[in-house]
């Protein structure tokens, strides 16, 4: 099933206005881009969202778009998002989806999707654009980018390929 835009783009401002932060400083319209990212994640963390594929799309936007209003790097978020969906390939060939659980364990991941990583692509732009408005000049925070991305990456990664000899 492919996802309707429209309702992904509901999701965001729906939970964008589920926000308390007032957007109307730098570090408010961070912390109110956090809120809206976790609204949303809170969302698919129930037995409704957790099979909805316009609720992961939106969280994929989410999640893209402060992370790149934080740090001005769209390169990381990229990276992250093509592996991300790369590792998930894998572990559902491999029959081990319960292993790449990133939230809520008790519900599946969804299958990779490129109408996620597309709507992560358009976070990530959106936030680039923030970041620029924020931060007038200021250079891309690609180490501190970097760093997030690998923590993620060996976070998630670090669970699929453990394993208990014996």
């Amino acid at each position: 099933m492919a996802v309707d835009d429209h309702l992904v783009w509901q999701a965001i401002q729906k939970g964008w206005r589920f926000g308390i932060a007032s957007p109307n400083t730098v570090g408010g319209y961070l912390a109110r881009l956090h809120e809206m990212w976790k609204m949303i994640l809170y969302w698919r963390e129930t037995p409704e969202g957790a099979n909805d594929e316009n609720l992961a799309a939106a969280e994929h936007y989410a999640y893209a778009r402060f992370f790149c209003a934080a740090t001005g790097d769209t390169v990381c978020i990229w990276l992250g998002t093509r592996g991300y969906e790369k590792v998930k390939s894998v572990a559902f060939a491999l029959g081990l989806e319960r292993k790449i659980r990133t939230n809520n364990v008790n519900f599946p991941a969804l299958r990779p999707s490129a109408d996620s990583v597309r709507w992560g692509d358009k976070g990530a732009g959106d936030g680039r654009t923030d970041y620029r408005q924020l931060f007038p000049g200021a250079k891309p925070k690609t180490i501190e980018a970097l760093k997030a991305i690998a923590n993620t990456g060996f976070s998630i990664g670090g669970q699929l390929m453990s394993y208990s000899p014996h």
